[in-house]
């Protein structure tokens, strides 16, 4: 067999197939050998934002959020760990190397807890953050006076000493970063979260946002953490994304104004900051936030309410956590020529504009902080003491008041005395006030009011003597003006002015008029189309807001002794109002002629129905009445507040609690002219009635 042909063809088909299986074998090995090389020789990575970090507080009572940057395809594992109980959750990391992770919300923690971040089946990437706490997380940005530190403080050294105190209040910092690009991180040199303790406090946290912490710390007694936002001289258009800018077409002078920019300006093009400081963060869960900006928006404060109610919008959009408390501080008094009366300029137009903000839009959860009487040193010639007042404590223990009324309904009068109504009777106007307290007040140690000037229809506003009437109205009048027609109070850059409520929070300036400001404004360069908004976003009789107000009901008739005075304001700041007030001539009935910037026209009407008596329905919550000689108040469930009845001469004859969900009667023993003034939670009004 061995020397036969076919013995041959079996010896060499052995021979073939041995040297095929033996290939195979080779190429197996050698494709084995390459994985086991690859394996060793990758990099796997995981990567956290600087926010995320040890030290930090975590948002309580919601889903905590928290992602980075993995390599492609790989498992992340998140295990988060309090008081030794652990909640874990994974995620695969996408095509881009992004990874996002939502675990289970938790209650508020004081003690010490892990976060534990790993690929999975990879130990050698893991990494443990700790004394991680659990509470509440504020967002603050701005401009100067939000970034100054508290160094800066007049108490700076008590404040420093004591911060050691605070040990449970955290905060992170994220660096200047101008970009004309949304960024995905922060810069590098951002601070991750530290403990606000004297070591770091002094330099490293703004004074606001600090003394804001503590004061929120001090009451809930939970930990607080600061997400440090913002930068100096920078206007209110560069923290507004670009995506808000380009798609709201009531923005595009915003956008138009881009092209007409040089680089001399790069710090304020429109966007720049919001791109590098804030989009980094933008969802990680906060409670709310605090904004302290405007003092370079001056040149175009006309357009600051308008601005500010974008940019609201724009934030609670990309934090999608619903209408998150949001809370400004209104422009401090400033300026070398201190001590006046009255005067027109934008410093003034700026503060009406946040003002406006409260009392015109219908923006909920929002809250404002008056600083009027801040400015420890307004006289000083040098700028930068006048520009950045060191009295800056007051200003973060009332944006604290706000929130620990707004937001954490604590029973306090937290906010300063605002203009709710007014009444001109002859040569008096009656100005009526909310947010008193126990009753409005002269400043500590003065003795007379001041910052009070009225004008007639000549528009020339002269000084007025006020006095306090009762705890929520203040009676004005002018010996050389017989007919009144507008009250200002605080109105100049620097006023005179000492009003305050029983917990010592000042008035904001207001003014009764809504006359075209005597400011002369610069145009900018704008490519935009003219606006053709011709619509009121408010109508007000004697201050006080039209119940059934819509942008686009152009008839209202109201019921009223007295024929009230018309405000009203423009939806578009481009828009101009002019009103035919009633009299008794015209058959009461006050007209209002809105002109948008394109001269499109829309007209307004405001009848006054002649009554003598209240028997009403205020709108679908509330319902007042009089039988004999008692005040009915029907209220549905959630609606509180308070009830104050004035008689003729100004005296106060009631002064109660509404009760919710039920029929309030109140007895008013006396016949009578009287006025009744209703604060409650849904919104307030003033009335007038006959007990006969």
């Amino acid at each position: 067999m061995r020397n036969s042909p076919n013995g041959k063809k079996i010896c060499f088909f052995i021979m073939f197939s041995t040297a095929i299986l033996s290939l195979f074998a080779t190429s197996s090995t050698k494709e084995t050998q390459t994985k086991i090389n690859r394996e060793s020789t990758t990099i796997y990575q995981l990567e956290l934002p600087k926010f995320i970090s040890s030290n930090m507080v975590v948002q309580r009572d919601v889903p905590m959020q928290f992602w980075g940057w993995a390599t492609a395809g790989e498992q992340v594992k998140a295990t988060f760990t309090k008081n030794a109980n652990s909640t874990t959750g994974t995620t695969t990391v996408d095509n881009n190397g992004k990874w996002r992770i939502s675990l289970s919300a938790q209650t508020a923690e004081l003690t010490a807890c892990t976060l534990r971040f790993e690929l999975v089946n990879r130990p050698e990437t893991a990494q443990t953050l700790t004394n991680i706490l659990v509470g509440d997380v504020w967002l603050a940005s701005g401009q100067s006076n939000m970034e100054k530190k508290v160094s800066h403080l007049l108490e700076a050294t008590q404040v420093i000493a004591e911060a050691d105190n605070y040990p449970l209040i955290r905060s992170f910092r994220a660096s200047y970063n101008a970009k004309s690009q949304p960024q995905e991180k922060v810069n590098s040199s951002s601070s991750p979260w530290f403990i606000c303790n004297s070591t770091e406090v002094g330099s490293n946290v703004s004074a606001v946002a600090y003394i804001f912490a503590r004061e929120i710390y001090k009451s809930q007694k939970i930990p607080i953490g600061i997400l440090q936002s913002y930068r100096g001289g920078t206007e209110l258009e560069t923290w507004m994304s670009r995506a808000k800018i380009n798609s709201d077409n009531e923005l595009c002078k915003v956008a138009g104004r881009i092209a007409t920019m040089d680089s001399t300006n790069a710090n304020n093009y429109p966007s720049i900051n919001f791109n590098g400081q804030v989009n980094p963060i933008v969802g990680f869960p906060i409670k709310g936030f605090i904004f302290y900006q405007g003092e370079s928006n001056t040149k175009r404060a006309l357009e600051y309410r308008l601005m500010m109610k974008k940019l609201i919008e724009d934030w609670r959009f990309l934090w999608k956590m619903g209408d998150l408390p949001f809370y400004y501080v209104q422009l401090f008094n400033m300026g070398i020529a201190a001590n006046q009366l009255y005067e027109e300029g934008y410093w003034q137009d700026v503060r009406e504009q946040q003002e406006q903000l409260l009392t015109v839009e219908n923006i909920p959860n929002i809250g404002m902080a008056v600083t009027i009487d801040t400015n420890e040193d307004p006289n000083n010639a040098d700028d930068l003491i006048r520009i950045h007042p060191k009295n800056k404590l007051p200003v973060g223990e009332r944006l604290a008041q706000v929130a620990l009324k707004r937001t954490y309904n604590m029973n306090i009068v937290g906010e300063s005395p605002v203009l709710s109504n007014y009444r001109i009777r002859n040569d008096t106007v009656f100005l009526i006030f909310k947010n008193v307290g126990n009753g409005l007040k002269i400043k500590t140690g003065e003795s007379e009011l001041k910052g009070f000037a009225m004008s007639a229809t000549d528009k020339v506003f002269k000084p007025a003597a006020a006095k306090i009437l009762n705890d929520s109205i203040i009676i004005v009048k002018c010996n050389t003006i017989t007919t009144p027609v507008s009250v200002r109070y605080g109105w100049s850059k620097n006023p005179i002015c000492n009003l305050y409520n029983s917990v010592d929070l000042p008035a904001s300036p207001f003014r009764t008029d809504v006359w075209k400001s005597g400011y002369a404004y610069s145009a900018f360069a704008s490519t935009c189309p003219a606006s053709s908004d011709a619509s009121l976003i408010s109508i007000r009789a004697n201050g006080a807001k039209l119940l059934d107000f819509n942008s686009e009901k152009l008839y209202y008739n109201l019921k009223s002794v007295d024929i009230q005075q018309i405000s009203a304001y423009s939806s578009s700041p481009f828009a101009t109002v002019s009103i035919e007030q009633a009299t008794s001539q015209n058959g009461r009935k006050a007209t209002i002629t809105v002109q948008a910037e394109d001269k499109s026209v829309k007209i307004y009407t405001v009848y006054f129905e002649n009554e003598t008596s209240t028997n009403q329905i205020l709108n679908k919550n509330i319902k007042i009445s009089i039988q004999d000689k008692n005040i009915v108040l029907d209220v549905i469930p959630g609606i509180y507040g308070t009830l104050q009845v004035i008689n003729s001469i100004g005296q106060s004859v009631l002064n109660k609690v509404i009760n919710s969900n039920s029929s309030n009667e109140f007895s008013v023993k006396k016949s009578g002219l009287y006025l009744a003034i209703l604060n409650t939670s849904y919104d307030d009004y003033t009335l007038k009635f006959v007990i006969q």
